[in-house]
């Protein structure tokens, strides 16, 4: 076992020494110093091409990951596709579905974004603005993984997604009323948060069944 880790190590090391030091495919015989991750760095600024967007049509998001605070509530992560956002902007909610134009139809939601937050690695920064290409956390507004913000002018629901079938099915139970009520908070919540996670309660137990991966 510990040979196969230390192939599979090396394996992955030799890997990124090809990929640090071959800008034209060619086997580059040095050594590399993997203390300074810098050649690596550099590779990806001149070859990753940046994000597409256009940061000048209607404002486009897909939420991809929620969080929560226990002061400004439920908190939506997601890449802008398209156009701007700014702090006091109405945006429109699409739920989970089919991708293209969404008229005036049911489940719809409108709000006001409270808050816009980008990330400076692992934290947090405050903004009035972002545009097409940034990572944003937009607060004040409830919602699930997989719903699309728009504008009002032009709703245009994202392609969702995927989510496979669950692999995972657990049966629980609470040990009383409290902690039915409290069960049935964090179900609703976790359902909310990420969409592989599924809640029923059986028809012929009574009994509620989580699945998930």
């Amino acid at each position: 076992v510990e040979r196969q880790s230390n192939r599979r190590a090396n394996g992955r090391a030799e890997s990124l020494r090809q990929f640090v030091l071959q800008p034209l495919g060619r086997v580059a015989q040095h050594r590399v110093d993997f203390d300074d991750l810098t050649p690596l760095f550099q590779r990806i600024i001149d070859d990753v091409r940046a994000p597409k967007g256009d940061p000048e049509g209607a404002f486009q998001l897909l939420v991809s990951t929620l969080d929560f605070s226990s002061f400004l509530g439920r908190i939506a992560i997601g890449r802008i596709e398209r156009g701007r956002v700014k702090v006091g902007d109405s945006v429109v909610l699409l739920p989970m579905g089919e991708p293209g134009l969404v008229g005036e139809e049911p489940g719809i939601e409108r709000g006001r974004v409270t808050k816009l937050y980008t990330f400076d690695g692992l934290h947090r920064v405050e903004v009035e603005e972002a545009s097409a290409g940034d990572i944003v956390a937009l607060f004040g507004i409830d919602c699930a993984s997989g719903d699309t913000f728009t504008s009002d002018k032009i709703r245009w629901a994202m392609t969702s997604m995927y989510v496979p079938p669950p692999v995972i099915h657990l049966t629980v139970k609470p040990k009383d009323k409290k902690a039915q009520a409290n069960m049935g908070k964090a179900l609703q919540r976790f359902t909310k948060e990420d969409p592989t996670f599924h809640a029923r309660v059986d028809e012929e137990s009574g009994e509620t069944v989580i699945s998930g991966m």
